[in-house]
């Protein structure tokens, strides 16, 4: 009850404006660069304005990438038209685009302003209104957006939360980003003698491996990005302990372990004081193939636990879930649906109010994100059982190539895949923090997946590479 009742009061005091990244196709994005009046232009996937915030999407790992406003835009062309020009490289000949319009972007970390930047390379960052009780929620269903929506969103103190960190490749980029931030500022402050502070993640995930591999890949990004902070100028950056963290750790599971980890103040290490700090950017990646029950509760965790206190502010929660993209143009479609057949709308239906804009942004999202987590909750194991009797089992050639699925007994336990897929069953034995009690696809107790009489001879039992 006092978990129910605290959502209810979070609901009323913090607002979610809830966005869909990329947007939908637009009649007026197209192929080509288009210019009108120089107060707006598009590349082949977004649409910009004057005074937009954007970011410069780095050619190479070693580049900066800026960050900040549209200030001017510049027809380079007289005819205003997109031209090609043929590039030969020995015996194959490449067609480069020659943009006909530049644009001018007022640096977001020194004001200095970069001109003469092609929109091709524009990415966009989003924001919420002026109330600062608003998060702005962005999903998108793959890795590539996932990551670059990550990297453009961050300033130079922000304190991240990555949820599913898997082996940290979208760590390490958050992490070069913060720290170019930070060396940016630092040269930038050098003159006026002020410290500026840093940022810090705190990463989680579910296996052990996992975190391991992920802590080794960062560990050496921090050590790199460091020796080359140190040759280019004389800076005392923080330590690597001051700037990342891993945890293994379910936050479903053991969300009091789990809040108590994120809102640790790791750059409080080098003044000696134990403080907390809510992260005010979150980052969930817990499957792009995960069950969507899953990803709902996490969202829901997230929204109860750092919108509880006035102090907590997050700005941004970015998550990826093929599953949960996949729902949302299921519920619009039906909206769609209803409204041609004319169908009055009935105030308690949240769906019927559910649509998507031009810019990605989901009108009526938080009603109906409540509404998906309402109906996971009135939803019994017996209903969810008879929809997977009724589906053919997928194949697999390889373990982890299975959705991820929680099991009955808790709801927050993950099912081990490798316990029912693999022909030798899981290695890690008793050690193995995941659930060896239920079947991965019918969810019944006393077999495995490879055994399951709805499935055993659907799934490939081959051993895999």
């Amino acid at each position: 009850m006092r978990r129910i009742s605290s959502l209810a009061m979070t609901m009323k005091r913090r607002n979610y404006l809830w966005r869909l990244h990329p947007p939908p196709p637009s009649k007026e994005a197209s192929s080509s660069i288009k210019q009108s009046k120089t107060t707006k232009v598009s590349n082949s996937k977004f649409n910009f304005n004057l005074n937009d915030n954007v970011y410069i999407r780095p050619k190479s790992i070693k580049e900066f990438g800026i960050s900040g406003r549209i200030v001017d835009i510049v027809s380079s062309i007289s005819s205003g038209s997109t031209t090609t020009s043929a590039i030969i490289e020995g015996n194959s000949t490449k067609k480069r685009r020659l943009e006909d319009i530049r644009v001018s972007i007022q640096q977001s970390h020194n004001g200095n302003i970069k001109v003469g930047v092609r929109p091709s390379r524009l990415f966009p960052i989003y924001e919420s209104s002026n109330d600062k009780e608003e998060t702005l929620i962005i999903i998108t269903p793959d890795t590539t957006n996932y990551r670059q929506l990550a990297t453009s969103h961050l300033t130079v103190s922000d304190k991240v939360l990555e949820i599913g960190c898997s082996t940290g490749e979208c760590t390490a980029l958050v992490l070069r980003r913060l720290m170019l931030l930070y060396n940016s500022n630092n040269l930038h402050h050098q003159e006026q003698k002020t410290n500026v502070q840093t940022g810090s993640i705190c990463a989680f995930d579910i296996g052990s491996d996992m975190v391991e591999q992920a802590s080794s890949r960062v560990h050496s990004e921090f050590n790199a990005l460091q020796q080359h902070s140190h040759q280019a100028a004389d800076l005392q950056m923080p330590s690597y302990t001051d700037m990342i963290q891993f945890h293994k750790v379910d936050a479903l599971s053991d969300p009091k372990r789990a809040y108590t980890h994120a809102t640790t103040n790791t750059t409080s290490s080098t003044n000696n004081q134990s403080s907390k700090a809510a992260p005010n950017v979150i980052l969930i990646d817990i499957g792009g193939n995960r069950e969507l029950k899953g990803v709902v509760q996490m969202i829901d965790w997230v929204q109860s636990t750092f919108s509880q206190n006035d102090d907590d502010s997050v700005r941004v929660i970015i998550v990826k879930s093929e599953s949960l993209a996949e729902e949302l143009a299921k519920s619009t479609q039906s909206t769609i649906e209803e409204e041609e057949k004319k169908i009055e709308a009935d105030s308690s239906t949240v769906q019927q109010q559910l649509t998507v804009m031009d810019n990605g942004i989901i009108n009526q999202g938080q009603e109906w994100f409540t509404s998906l987590l309402s109906s996971f909750s009135t939803n019994t194991t017996s209903s969810t059982v008879a929809t997977n009797h009724q589906r053919r089992a997928p194949t697999y050639n390889h373990p982890l190539k299975a959705p991820l699925v929680l099991s009955p007994k808790d709801d927050k336990t993950a099912i081990c895949r490798f316990h029912n897929y693999d022909i030798d069953g899981c290695k890690n034995g008793t050690r193995c923090p995941y659930d060896h009690q239920y079947c991965h696809w019918c969810r019944q107790v006393g077999h495995t997946a490879l055994n399951c009489h709805l499935s055993s001879k659907l799934i490939c039992n081959l051993k895999y590479a």
